[in-house]
């Protein structure tokens, strides 16, 4: 039965004195086929307000009210009260749309059109977010490099950046949405790299990449996933296998100081002294990654242990590992000295340059480098090295010692992990630590003056 202006009126009055509310139901009707196209219901609120809605079945059954608006008298009512009143005629109309958006959303597989909205809504939502919000892929190589360095790989995010910054960032598809990246568009940017004749840049950035999208993979539904990486709605990764066996093979170097080159390096140490060589010094007695020892703050020295205490981020560890190193003869000596200047200048880091300020890793492998082929050209080596083959050198005379595999793993602090390590074994191997370094020291006055009794004058102390 449908309801007319006057009914209207009887029925708002009687739910208010009444004080509750009184439902009216009238079935839709276009013609022939109007049977199962749902309702307008009107609500008649003890408040004296009347609402309008939509009544019909969901795909699962349930009845679900629709809400099309208020009533309003007139249409210079509804104009003037604003787009959410309708007359009695605007809401059959209103619902007569609402029936065919219903019968459409169902067709497109959804629950009713209160459940299409809703995911209209969302893609709504998400298309705002997204047109605040850089999601091309050189902002989802960012986010990665800036989560790492979060995580303590400061180095290691410097490194993505530098290399995107020359190798990704200069080209078109930097700029592209990042999950809208093709197969085709990532393989001709590592190809561009490859054929360049940089193997191991082409690799680094192929390894980046792969990485940046499986960190977004799916973020929306993994809690564990920063959530700076849903916008970017990563679904897959654009990155094809390679059919080249050797196209990731990481050349990895082989270079170390056999006895007499450390002889005539350490001897050319002695004659350059600053703050570069003290801190090689101390790099090849100790065996440590330049980074962490890099990052010594003066509170991580212990002067009642004489040891150090570094943070190794590297790897999956979600929290740095505690490395403590402990310290003997010049290697003491050195860190101690450093650490005297930079307490009484108040700076927070042990190691610091003639400006007193903090010692940048290029400035040292620099000075290394140079000093290398210094010692190349005048013939006391056969060929150059780096900052970084010391601490293979370190490794290996440690080996030549015949410090055990595990102790050596202490010392570096390599990747020590298993049920064994993670969960049972709690010792420190300080002591023992610190014997394999005393006799790496004792080693080393041995290759510099050729025997044991004999003291490297003021550089041993």
């Amino acid at each position: 039965m449908s309801l007319t202006q006057s009914e209207i009126s009887k029925l708002t009055t009687q739910a208010v004195e009444t004080g509750k509310t009184i439902k009216r139901s009238e079935q839709l009707d276009v013609g022939a086929g109007s049977r199962g196209l749902g309702s307008l219901r009107t609500f008649f609120l003890p408040t004296g307000a009347v609402r309008f809605y939509y009544g019909h079945k969901t795909r699962q059954g349930k009845q679900d009210d629709y809400p099309l608006g208020g009533y309003a008298q007139n249409p210079k009512q509804a104009t003037s009260v604003g787009n959410g009143y309708l007359t009695l005629s605007m809401a059959r109309q209103r619902a007569i749309e609402a029936s065919r958006q219903n019968a459409e959303a169902i067709q497109l597989g959804f629950d009713g059109i209160r459940d299409w909205g809703a995911k209209k809504a969302a893609e709504a939502d998400k298309e705002r977010l997204r047109a605040s919000v850089d999601i091309s892929l050189g902002a989802l190589v960012e986010l990665y490099a800036e989560v790492k360095k979060a995580e303590g790989k400061t180095e290691y995010a410097n490194d993505v950046r530098n290399l995107v910054k020359n190798h990704l960032l200069p080209y078109p598809i930097a700029k592209i949405d990042a999950n809208l990246v093709t197969k085709a568009d990532v393989a001709s940017a590592l190809r561009r790299v490859k054929e360049t004749g940089k193997q191991r840049t082409y690799q680094k950035l192929r390894s980046y990449l792969l990485a940046s999208y499986k960190m977004a993979l799916d973020a929306e539904f993994d809690e564990s996933c920063d959530s700076r990486f849903i916008p970017f709605e990563i679904e897959a990764v654009p990155i094809a296998k390679t059919s080249d066996p050797r196209a990731l093979k990481v050349n990895r170097r082989d270079r170390y100081l056999t006895v007499d080159e450390i002889k005539a390096f350490w001897h050319y140490l002695d004659q350059h002294q600053c703050y570069q060589s003290d801190f090689v010094k101390l790099k090849l007695l100790t065996g440590q990654r330049t980074i962490q020892l890099l990052r010594l703050r003066v509170d991580d020295v212990n002067h009642q242990d004489k040891s150090i205490l570094l943070w190794d981020p590297k790897g999956r560890r979600v929290e740095p590992r505690r490395h403590v190193v402990p310290l003997v003869g010049l290697s003491w000596m050195i860190v101690e000295n450093a650490q005297d200047v930079a307490s009484k200048i108040e700076q927070q880091a042990v190691f610091l340059n003639s400006l007193c300020k903090p010692v940048l890793k290029a400035r040292v492998e620099r000075w290394c480098r140079d000093a290398s082929d210094a010692l190349v050209k005048a013939g006391a080596i056969k060929s150059t090295f780096t900052l970084g083959d010391l601490r293979r050198t370190f490794e290996t005379h440690m080996a030549r010692l015949r410090i055990s595999k595990d102790l050596r793993a202490q010392l570096a602090s390599h990747g020590i992990h298993g049920v064994q390590d993670d969960h049972y074994d709690m010792y420190d191997y300080l002591d023992d630590k610190r014997q394999a370094l005393e006799l790496w020291e004792r080693e080393i006055r041995k290759i510099v003056n050729g025997g044991y009794d004999n003291v490297i004058q003021a550089n041993f102390g």
